[in-house]
Formats: structure tokens, C-alpha cells, sequence
């Protein structure tokens, strides 16, 4: 500080600003950009991911990676596209599992006439389609007479401050349709 030709306490003052406007300059600069430094490689890191989760056939895994990346980049074409192609991708899968299943059942059975009309549509073969409406056969199916209900009263108290844990326990029971007693 002497060779400078100031003071002691105006060095010390000038040191302290430059270091403020250096810790000034980094949380401005470096600090963000290290932020998005390591947004974007979250973002490449999800993007691989989804891939490999197509490639093997986790379509629904890679439909919730592509939207982890678009909750965090709305904008990002690759995550729309790849979105677009997981769901189509999951969607043609499960329509494929579901016809090797009816082509495997030796029956498929529906709750509606709209539902075998959707199976047809399917392709599912005619005879392999049965319809099971919904509900009872009234005529054949009657309620029978109703039991008589059972009534309950329980009570549990301590009765006694001395001994805690003395509890009495007083349980009643007697049909709705009989007279009280007690």
C-alpha cells in the first residue's frame, strides 16, 4: 500500500471493493451459468434415458421422461416429438398385447351390446364374443325375508380414580323385535 502511495485504511477499503465486485461478478455470472450448466445436462441426461427406455420398450417410462424435460424446457422440440412417439409407441403395444389376448381366449366376454360391437371392430371373431348384461334376473333371483336385527350397547369406563386400570364393560343385546328389558 505504501508504494502505491495510499494509505493503510484506503488500501483495505479498495481491496474490499474488488473482491465485493469480484463476488458480485461471480453471483451474477458464474453462479447462473453454472446453474443452467447443469439444467441442460439434466435435460441431455433424461433425453438419453428416454431413449434407451424406448429402445427396450418402457414406453410409459419414456412418456414421463420426455414431460420431466418439458416441465423443465416447455419449448424443447426433441421432448414434444419424442412424447408424440412414446404415447403412439405405448398406445400401438398395448392394442398388440390386447388382440394376442383375444386371439388366445377361447371366449371374450362383454357387459354390453356397444362393447361387443367395439370387439367386432377388433376384429375379434364372432364366435368367440359373449354378452353378459349387467343386473339380476328378478324372476329368478328374489330377496328373501330379512333377519331380525340384533342390537348392541357397549359402554367402557373407568370407574375408579384409585385404580386406573379397573374398566367395566356392560354389553346388552337383544332382537329389534322383542320388547327392552332393563
Amino acid at each position: 500500500p505504501a508504494k502505491l502511495g495510499l494509505p493503510a485504511p484506503v488500501a483495505i477499503l479498495v481491496i474490499l471493493a474488488v473482491v465485493a465486485a469480484v463476488y458480485v461478478a461471480y453471483q451474477t455470472w458464474a453462479v447462473p451459468a453454472q446453474i443452467e450448466s447443469a439444467r441442460l445436462a439434466r435435460i441431455s441426461q433424461l433425453h438419453g434415458a428416454a431413449e434407451v427406455q424406448i429402445a427396450s420398450g418402457l414406453y410409459a417410462d419414456a412418456a414421463q421422461s420426455y414431460q420431466d424435460i418439458l416441465a423443465e424446457a416447455p419449448d424443447d422440440a426433441q421432448a414434444i416429438a419424442g412424447l408424440a412417439r412414446a404415447q403412439q409407441l405405448e398406445k400401438a403395444a398395448q392394442l398388440y398385447a390386447q388382440r394376442a389376448a383375444y386371439s388366445f381366449a377361447h371366449k371374450v366376454v362383454t357387459n354390453s351390446h356397444a362393447g361387443a360391437d367395439r370387439l367386432r371392430v377388433e376384429r375379434v371373431p364372432e364366435q368367440k364374443i359373449v354378452v353378459v348384461g349387467n343386473g339380476l334376473d328378478t324372476c329368478r333371483f328374489r330377496p328373501g325375508p330379512r333377519p331380525p336385527r340384533l342390537r348392541r350397547v357397549v359402554v367402557v369406563a373407568n370407574l375408579r380414580e384409585k385404580f386406573p386400570q379397573a374398566a367395566i364393560i356392560v354389553a346388552r343385546s337383544a332382537r329389534s323385535d322383542s320388547p327392552s328389558t332393563g
